[in-house]
């Protein structure tokens, strides 16, 4: 993940030659410069020292503690002008941060004020569909409005309650496969523990790191077309990178254009890219190709039937046919013996008369005889 980060940074400038800020990089910064590098300098700015970060995770085994980057600006109101003072950056880094930014329209106005014209902001953002933001609906423009009129500070009980009520234990491998299923959608907390969140957020002015906005890729252009057309910020699109397959985040790097550019707002709107229909679908793939596949594997096997069915129709036709000639000889046959039955019929009837006609013959024969006898005697 880190490797992708960093090859996309790399193609937005030369990092070694730059001065740079890096946003919330914990034990994982996307730069990190050699001793010997004279001309470029990263800068690290988090909510706290390196200190207490280290005592704030100590007991959490995905962090590393020891591998924490040294913190050169704490920051630990989000007010990043206080922190950073007049220093003046070409490029800034966030991975993963501004979905908890409170007011993410001010947040964004800060990091463009402290960055040199032609400078660029470089943002990790997770991509809703594959985290455990799973089933919260975007983000609107109208929400980021709200929070930067009313000079958000905290993250809002709406915000709070949704990320507790509705977080879920996603698998991003899975929904990029299409296995995932909903007994896995398994929540992260309860409506109970949300509704406590949100009393405490009301009442005690609670600080929950959560995420406050929810992105997909278009929807993250979306609000950026709106700071244009309304004049709040003025930036160009100068790099994306489309959430690829297994990941769960996409890549945006925003430019501050120089002051004397003409004609400022129409060359920001139009450096917006076109989001690919392949993003769109990007959460459906995994069914579509495993649909595909029990699609692939049904032809082959109706295949196989209509090629049995086909040999066992040849079968059929063939007995068939053998059968209809053996009919046939065993109706010639048939009627052969009816025949040699009627001419054996009619012999013996034949013979009988002729036996009877006979007997008649011999009768008369021998009372003449008999007769013949009587007299002379």
């Amino acid at each position: 993940m880190q490797e992708l980060r960093r090859t996309f940074l790399d193609t937005l400038g030369d990092v070694n030659k730059l001065v740079g800020l890096e946003i919330g990089a914990l034990n994982r910064p996307v730069v990190q410069l050699s001793a010997d590098n004279s001309e470029g300098q990263i800068f690290y700015l988090d909510h706290l020292s390196t200190t207490g970060l280290r005592q704030k995770y100590e007991a959490d085994p995905a962090v590393d503690i020891d591998a924490i980057v040294n913190v050169d600006f704490i920051c630990p109101d989000g007010n990043i002008l206080k922190a950073v003072g007049d220093k003046k950056f070409d490029y800034i880094v966030a991975s993963h941060v501004v979905e908890h930014v409170p007011n993410p329209i001010q947040w964004l106005k800060d990091l463009f004020e402290i960055l040199k014209p032609g400078g660029f902001l470089f943002l990790v953002v997770p991509d809703k569909r594959f985290t455990f933001d799973f089933q919260r609906p975007i983000s609107t423009f109208g929400q980021m409005v709200e929070a930067y009129l009313n000079k958000q500070t905290i993250p809002s009980i709406s915000a709070v309650y949704d990320q507790f009520s509705s977080a879920l234990n996603v698998d991003g491998g899975k929904v990029w496969a299409g296995l995932i299923r909903n007994m896995d959608l398994l929540p992260l907390t309860s409506h109970s523990e949300a509704w406590s969140a949100a009393k405490a957020v009301h009442s005690a002015k609670t600080y929950f790191d959560v995420h406050v906005s929810i992105f997909t890729p278009w929807s993250f252009f979306g609000i950026i077309e709106r700071l244009i057309e309304n004049q709040i910020l003025f930036c160009q699109v100068c790099g994306f990178n489309d959430t690829q397959p297994g990941q769960i985040e996409f890549m945006v790097s925003l430019k501050k254009p120089e002051p004397t550019h003409l004609k400022i707002s129409k060359v920001c709107l139009e450096s917006i890219p076109t989001i690919p229909f392949e993003s769109f679908t990007a959460p459906y793939m995994g069914q579509i190709k495993s649909l595909t596949e029990s699609f692939k594997t049904l032809t082959e096997s109706f295949k196989t039937l209509t090629e049995s069915f086909k040999t066992l129709n040849d079968i059929f036709h063939q007995t068939a046919f053998e059968l209809a000639q053996e009919k046939e000889r065993s109706e010639h046959i048939h009627t052969l013996l009816h025949e040699a039955h009627k001419k054996i019929n009619a012999e013996q009837a034949q013979r009988q008369n002729a036996e009877s006609h006979l007997r008649r013959r011999s009768v008369r024969l021998a009372l003449r005889i008999s007769h013949y006898l009587n007299f002379w005697r």
